[in-house]
């Protein structure tokens, strides 16, 4: 044990002072900092987009209903050819032109918009929206002979508040939010997917770098195999442990900073930068969710969630650090990974796409089997523990991850201790195996 410990010491000082370490722990968070406020800066940059767009009603019934909007002005103009579109755009300085076909009320054609350039997406929906609200206004005019006929519709058109409450262990009732399980569910699930992989490859990369400087020769003249190999593979752990918890500090500081010299962000940003007629009612919008989601942690069991994550977190990145360091030790070159690689990122692959299906439905038979599954269950779940899974289903899926990850370990050291010293070529899976027993 104290070999195992010595060789996980000089894994996390070897790799904390190397500058990839440096530079990836500084600029990580900055632009993880940078994606969280990109948009809203960007946001704040366009509010004061305008737009002037032409209207050709072949109709002769919608132009009339045609109203500007917050961030467009519409122009009547007479028809004319085709040809002579172009000419009307660039001599009236149009955004865009939109010629609505004469087929429109009987819904055999549409809009067609002519532009210099392919419209934006926000000219496109602005014009649309506002040709379909004339449509209803149209419509609602033939029909003016119906008393109140537009609060008629106001009221059949409204849709119903759905809240969701759970019971909690006392019976007492907690306000939930099914929106907000999905997305805890996903982002651990994730996390966990990118720790596995990303620390997986750092363990293999840390084997073969050894072996191809003949490094390796010198500590294990030291050391067992077995005692180096965990060595690694705890030293290459407890170095994204320190990274990640760089990053969240970071992450934090450099968002708290550049906050103060972003306008836009926080409420009265938020307000300035959107239109007038729209801050109110997104500011609502998101003082309601917050609201909401704040009021919803409360039937999630915080507790439960993070223990979840830690435990098979830390499982799953033994399991398959335990598979990386054995393919490390086959090979000498990167290059020569490739289908050796494939057994162990299929079941990842698996278990990410799955993970979008049990989001949507976690007491699923996908998400039950996948999280049974040894390779798959680390990343499956913890998204079942925050929509709250059985406990024995969380003790069986642990138990079989665990008797997994001690079978894989041994096997792992049995290949470890024969590939570690032999140079020269790329091994394959036929031949490892054959290692197991020698």
């Amino acid at each position: 044990m104290r070999n195992v410990w010595l060789v996980m010491l000089r894994e996390i000082g070897v790799r904390v002072r190397r500058k990839a370490f440096i530079v990836s722990t500084v600029l990580t968070p900055i632009l993880f900092a940078a994606l969280m406020l990109l948009p809203a800066f960007l946001m704040y940059l366009d509010s004061g987009a305008h737009y002037t767009v032409g209207i050709v009603d072949r109709s002769d019934s919608l132009g009339r209903f045609i109203e500007n909007r917050e961030n467009m002005g519409f122009v009547r103009l007479k028809d004319c050819a085709p040809k002579d579109f172009e000419a009307v755009v660039r001599d009236s300085s149009l955004s865009a032109l939109a010629v609505i076909d004469s087929g429109i009320l009987s819904g055999s054609r549409g809009v067609t918009i002519y532009a210099e350039k392919t419209p934006s997406v926000e000219v496109k929906t602005s014009i649309a929206a506002a040709v379909n609200d004339a449509l209803r206004a149209y419509k609602m005019e033939r029909y003016s002979v119906i008393p109140q006929l537009d609060s008629i519709m106001r009221d059949v058109a409204y849709k119903a508040e759905i809240s969701t409450v759970v019971w909690g262990a006392a019976g007492e009732e907690k306000a939930s939010s099914t929106e907000l399980v999905a997305a805890i569910g996903y982002v651990l699930g994730f996390v966990i997917y990118f720790l596995i992989f990303a620390s997986g490859n750092m363990v293999m990369s840390g084997v073969m770098e050894e072996k191809s400087t003949r490094i390796v020769e010198v500590l294990l003249s030291s050391v067992r195999s077995v005692d180096l190999m965990f060595g690694k593979i705890l030293g290459v752990g407890a170095v994204m442990v320190i990274q990640l918890l760089l990053w969240g500090v970071l992450t934090l500081f450099f968002s708290s900073v550049a906050v103060q010299f972003l306008p836009s962000v926080g409420a009265s940003g938020m307000a300035n930068m959107l239109p007038v007629g729209q801050a109110n009612g997104v500011l609502g919008d998101m003082q309601s969710m917050l609201t909401v989601a704040r009021g919803s942690f409360g039937a999630i069991n915080l507790g439960a969630v993070l223990l979840s994550f830690l435990l098979f977190a830390l499982l799953g990145y033994l399991l398959y650090a335990a598979i990386f360091a054995a393919v490390g030790s086959a090979v000498e070159d990167q290059n020569d990974t490739g289908q050796l690689m494939l057994p162990i990122t299929v079941p990842l692959l698996i278990a990410l796409l799955g993970l979008i299906m049990v989001v949507k439905s976690p007491d699923g038979s996908v998400g039950f089997w996948l999280s049974m599954i040894p390779l798959t269950s680390p990343v499956i779940m913890p998204v079942r523990v925050a929509a709250g899974a059985p406990l024995w289903e969380v003790l069986l899926s642990a138990l079989l991850l665990v008797v997994t990850m001690v079978v894989v370990l041994w096997l792992a050291a049995r290949i470890y201790r024969q590939g570690i010293l032999r140079f020269g070529r790329k091994h394959s899976w036929k031949e490892m195996l054959k290692w197991i027993w020698e």
